[in-house]
């Protein structure tokens, strides 16, 4: 797991996260920053 700190960021990872339905996603290959 990892700690997002910002609302807009939060926002990105849950998009990102609707979208990216296949197994294994690994948050460290996708850097919202």
């Amino acid at each position: 797991t990892w700690t997002v700190h910002d609302q807009p960021a939060v926002d990105l990872t849950f998009k990102y996260a609707d979208q990216m339905t296949f197994e294994g996603f690994e948050p460290d290959l996708v850097k919202v920053a």
